[in-house]
């Protein structure tokens, strides 16, 4: 006979919480809502901490969540719009990292469908500002399926994500302060 199972609950009361508090939540409440709360802890301590008060793998993290939540949220178009060229740079290590090779696969392409290459140096803030700022309707297709795709494997990045920082929770100290 199957059991009726209710529906996680998305985490709502996170403030004053730590990293590791969010992921004993896990279980208890849906997936993507501790990841939007970790990615809000991240934020919160770059903002009040700055880029170098952050550690490596927490640098990892926030870079793979803010492709996720953009992506979520408006598509890779509107990503990378907002994106600096070194955050796109680190992008593809820091979800291989995470290790979820369909996210990277799916994030190389739309890369690619921008002309962007990492290990070109020449392709700065400026040119991803014209590049993006110019009609082409074939990048704009390419975007289009990659948002589509991203669709497809947004749960297991998100269990990608959760694993990771459980694996590294020693390097997250970060927390979403009170109000």
């Amino acid at each position: 006979m199957k059991r009726f199972q209710m529906p996680l609950r998305w985490l709502e009361d996170v403030d004053g919480l730590t990293v590791a508090q969010i992921l004993d939540r896990e279980g208890q409440y849906r997936p993507d809502s501790l990841v939007a709360a970790i990615y809000r802890a991240l934020q919160h301590k770059q903002a009040s901490a700055g880029d170098a008060a952050l550690s490596a793998d927490e640098r990892r993290a926030l870079r793979v969540l803010e492709m996720y939540a953009a992506v979520d949220n408006l598509g890779h178009y509107a990503f990378f719009y907002n994106a600096t060229a070194q955050e796109l740079r680190d992008l593809l290590p820091a979800i291989s990292a995470v290790g979820c090779p369909d996210a990277a696969d799916n994030a190389a392409r739309a890369l690619a469908a921008i002309g962007f290459a990492p290990e070109r140096p020449e392709l700065d803030d400026a040119w991803l500002d014209r590049t993006l700022g110019s009609e082409d309707g074939q990048r704009d297709a390419t975007l289009e399926r990659c948002d589509s795709a991203f669709y497809g494997h947004c749960s297991q990045l998100e269990q990608a994500v959760l694993a990771y920082v459980r694996r590294h929770l020693s390097a997250f100290d970060a927390f979403i302060e009170a109000p």
